[in-house]
């Protein structure tokens, strides 16, 4: 975090509230993947902030996911809501 408290790594934000909304929706990665367009084994990839990705494909699992783009690059103070 810098001195005003926000995330510095959108990848690793990115990945943790992918994680947290693929959960929220019950959805296995193999499901996400599918609903997507994007390969599973590069859903896990995005899940692990190895990989960052477009912003076309951010909004492919949001769609997926059924939760605006936004949501996924949101910093909560708890868990996001």
């Amino acid at each position: 975090m810098n001195s005003f408290g926000f995330i510095l790594n959108l990848t690793e934000l990115f990945a943790k509230n992918v994680i947290y909304y693929r959960m929220l929706a019950s959805k296995s990665q193999e499901k996400l993947g599918f609903d997507s367009g994007i390969h599973r084994t590069d859903i896990g990839r995005i899940q692990r902030a190895e990989i960052s990705t477009s912003i076309r494909n951010i909004e492919k699992i949001a769609t997926a996911l059924r939760i605006p783009a936004y949501k996924l690059l949101m910093e909560f103070d708890s868990e996001p809501i």
